[in-house]
């Protein structure tokens, strides 16, 4: 999924005992796989994750996904695919189901999204996009019982914006600090206070929006297309950030770059909302989108952030320039509010 199947490397030996492997046989769910493709291994101190393609371990002999993380994202991911999804009229991956590994990690089980991989320089590709988010935004936010997940709203992204900022200016009291360094977070600091001081104006944008089932990171790799009978499907997975916000969280996508025609995504949203019944004007749904965007930059400053230390500045520190960039950017595009000092 994350990675080409073709590409993969192939493992057709000793599949009986390899970790995903065994972890389906516990489920009693399918047979043995007849060869395990690594997309991807990961193992870094603490930090461990896999995804596995495995041939004829479905029920029906079609391919199943083992993916390897931590029980609490497991716990997420399962939630949103056997409670979550069936209830929405949208396409979605089957789960098989979860087998924790040990106490600190679990499998998750899913079907395969195949080998269409999203393109977004595809028009057709992007409007698939378009309909399928407006499809999840306005059915779930017309449910009846929402389904028990973390909160991706406006306190989330405030709570980024400070966790990011802390560990900006954490830093810069760093004696090892050359100049260029420091004007770099500077700057990013002062971006980042300003968003704080403007934060009203980003609750009062968001406030007419329905609270909403968000996919937290709705972009390209994880994203699936796939032929349906009335045009492109669209599937999509890794739902680790997912939870309950507003529509802005995912539309940086549709706003992804000028390289790409953003109008054909939020043309097929803003329709895709109107055939739910929810009449918006198209200005709105672009002004979400925009502040789609600020959102991913400023989340993105804090995971990176999370990273850094005296000992682990260079690589975190030419992400955060990049991000800093990015940011000033989609705050000029947001509007005056955004930017003021």
């Amino acid at each position: 999924m994350p990675d080409e199947v073709d590409e993969a490397e192939v493992l057709r030996e000793g599949l009986d005992a390899h970790p995903a492997a065994l972890a389906w046989a516990r489920l009693d769910l399918g047979p043995e796989p007849s060869e395990i493709r690594v997309l991807k291994e990961r193992s870094k101190g603490i930090r461990k994750s896999a995804v596995y393609w495995m041939a004829g371990a479905g029920p029906n002999g079609d391919p199943v996904v083992a993916k390897l993380g931590k029980r609490r994202l497991a716990a997420i991911e399962s939630a949103v695919y056997e409670e979550a999804l069936p209830l929405l009229p949208i396409d979605a991956l089957h789960c098989h189901g979860v087998c924790e590994e040990n106490e600190r990690f679990s499998w998750l089980f899913l079907s395969d999204a195949g080998r269409g991989r999203y393109l977004p320089a595809v028009d057709e590709h992007r409007r698939a996009a378009g309909r399928w988010l407006a499809g999840l935004h306005a059915a779930s936010s017309r449910l009846r019982r929402e389904v028990v997940l973390p909160d991706r709203g406006l306190d989330h992204a405030l709570g980024n914006l400070r966790s990011g900022h802390r560990a900006i200016v954490r830093i810069l009291g760093y004696p090892g600090l050359d100049h260029e360094q420091a004007l770099v977070l500077e700057r990013l600091v002062d971006s980042l206070e300003g968003l704080e001081s403007s934060w009203g104006e980003v609750v009062a944008a968001c406030d007419p929006w329905p609270r909403v089932l968000v996919h937290g990171d709705f972009v390209r790799k994880n994203l699936r297309v796939r032929p349906c009978p009335d045009g492109l499907g669209l599937l999509a997975f890794d739902w680790e950030r997912t939870g309950w916000g507003t529509p802005a969280t995912d539309l940086a996508q549709l706003q992804e770059s000028e390289r790409f025609s953003a109008n054909v995504c939020l043309d097929s949203y803003h329709a895709g909302l109107h055939a739910h019944g929810y009449e918006v004007d198209r200005e709105s749904v672009e002004a979400q989108g925009r502040l789609g965007t600020v959102f991913r930059c400023v989340n993105a400053i804090a995971w990176t952030g999370l990273s850094l230390s005296p000992d682990w500045l260079e690589n975190p520190l030419a992400d955060l320039r990049v991000y800093g960039r990015w940011l000033e950017q989609a705050m000029r595009a947001g509007g005056p509010d955004l930017v003021r000092a």
